[in-house]
């Protein structure tokens, strides 16, 4: 009976004068249980039922001994003993009892403290996925946490191989300032090979790391958390309080808004363990974290790569150009963040931007100049690509050279040499001057643009060091003008009717 029921009757016996066999008819109870209520003056206790005899009870002892002597010995290994020795029930009574018989006691910590400088702990975090040209990736955050002040540092990456972890390493220190002496982590592949008990087998490339900057490594035990305490709960603060309920455009953007969060809120907010500013204690203890070096720690990703019979390069299922004369050979690629280097021994021999998209084709046209000179046909392939991709209405004005009475071969080489020696914008928009008067020849374009060049009163030299290029790839690129102004003389033009002798060319 609980404290409501008794309550009850006693109100309706003892207020409103309500009989025991009504009291019992209302609350669906036995006379019995009613007056036992009425006679006492507190909850009367539950009758304790006898307690029915288990299939498993002649094999307790049994249980108990398998237990003391293999404490790991599984559920169905002890049910195939006592089967032995005539137990006729089921697993699930087993399974409960060895449950009730085996729940561990709370297990107590001691709260560490550590001295200014003395310690950081560091981990990854999963953090869902996000966009980057187009992919899902998987995103994660690196937070390394000072164990003195709980100073946070935290950066979101799309991987976790070994190299972002060593470059996220380089730009905590450099954010605090300083390296601390010792570094906590838990048994991950980037810091441990393989473990024995004791026995820990390092990677080699975190160990230059730390030896480069100084500082002591040490491990958890295995399935001890709780020994890097200050960092899962970072981990946890992070997702909790910066990634939920926020949406991110990038990784640019995401690690733009983990500064400003990391600033703002994490370390100058008072901390439930210190009951301080993060900032605060930092400010003592960055006095006693060691020096950087003068120089930084390569964390450049650097693998062994061949180029192929068409001179690229694969690396993360994209594709990087390197010059024709390397076809074949074995080179060393250097990829950072924001570019991919190729290098021949130590001479760089390719630098492009980066991409993080996939099977991608990544070029450069200067690196192919020798072998479309000896291949016509890849020569004109690639001055049609180059002339189409000049933007809107290249495509248009090459269909209009194929159609006209021209050589359009000559007419496209010539164009492009324009190209080189005015600037894109300028040739593209004579082309788009051409195209309203059906004007098609590289000679039109030519006219249009030395006579924007007189009406701007334009004295500077175009790029003639290209007259005489054969290749249609101009290795000397000048700054293109502000063209703007082309348009309001345009439209003056237009106004005072200047579109024969003087104006821009009819076509024949």
């Amino acid at each position: 009976m609980d404290e409501r029921v008794w309550a009850e009757i006693r109100y309706l016996h003892g207020r409103k004068k309500v009989p025991v066999s009504e009291i019992a008819r209302r609350m669906r109870l036995s006379r019995k249980t009613v007056r036992r209520a009425l006679r006492s003056d507190t909850v009367p206790g539950t009758i304790p039922r006898k307690k029915r005899a288990s299939k498993l009870d002649p094999y307790k002892g049994e249980i108990a001994r398998l237990v003391k002597e293999y404490p790991h010995i599984s559920g169905i290994r002890i049910f195939e003993e006592i089967t032995k020795q005539g137990y006729t029930g089921k697993t699930t009574i087993l399974n409960e009892y060895l449950k009730s018989i085996r729940q561990k006691q709370p297990e107590a910590f001691f709260r560490l403290q550590c001295a200014p400088g003395e310690q950081a702990q560091v981990d990854w975090g999963n953090c869902g996925t996000i966009t980057v040209e187009g992919y899902s990736r998987r995103l994660s955050v690196f937070a390394m946490v000072l164990s003195y002040s709980r100073m946070l540092y935290l950066e979101f990456t799309i991987s976790e191989r070994i190299e972002e972890f060593l470059r996220c390493h380089v730009n905590a220190f450099t954010f605090f300032g300083g390296v601390p002496a010792c570094i906590l982590y838990d048994n991950l592949k980037s810091v441990v090979l393989q473990r024995s008990g004791h026995a820990v087998q390092f990677n080699p490339r975190f160990l230059d790391c730390a030896g480069f900057y100084c500082f002591q490594t040490r491990v958890c035990s295995v399935a001890k958390g709780n020994e890097k305490g200050r960092v899962e709960s970072a981990i946890k603060y992070i997702k909790g309080n910066f990634c939920a309920g926020r949406t991110f455009k990038d990784l640019v953007d995401v690690n733009h808004q983990a500064c400003q969060w990391r600033d703002h809120t994490a370390n100058v907010r008072i901390h439930g363990a210190t009951h301080k500013r993060p900032v605060d204690m930092f400010a003592h203890e960055k006095h006693f974290l060691a020096p950087l070096p003068v120089v930084e720690y390569d964390t450049a990703i650097t693998v062994p790569v061949r180029v192929s019979k068409d001179c690229f390069v694969q690396f993360e299922t994209n594709s990087y150009s390197v010059p024709v004369r390397y076809v074949s050979q074995k080179l060393t690629l250097k990829a950072t963040p924001w570019e991919v280097r190729i290098c021949n021994n130590h001479d760089v021999i390719a630098v492009h931007r980066r991409q993080y998209g996939k099977y991608q084709t990544i070029e450069d046209p200067a690196h192919f100049k020798g072998l479309l000179l000896r291949k016509k046909n890849a020569y004109d392939l690639k001055m049609r690509e180059r002339f189409i991709l000049l933007g809107e209405g290249a495509p248009q004005y090459l269909e209009g050279l194929a159609q006209a009475k021209v050589h359009a071969y000559v007419h496209v080489k010539n164009i492009l040499k324009l190209v080189d020696m005015y600037g894109k914008t300028a040739t593209l928009d004579a082309i788009h001057k051409a195209l309203k008067h059906d004007a098609f020849g590289a000679e039109y374009i030519e006219n249009i643009i030395l006579q924007r060049r007189a009406q701007e009163h334009c004295t500077d030299p175009a790029n003639t060091l290209l007259i005489d290029d054969k290749t249609g790839f101009g290795d000397v690129i000048i700054q293109e003008p502000d063209l703007t102004r082309y348009d309001i003389m345009e439209d003056t033009n237009a106004d005072n009717g200047n579109d024969k002798e003087g104006g821009y060319p009819y076509a024949r």
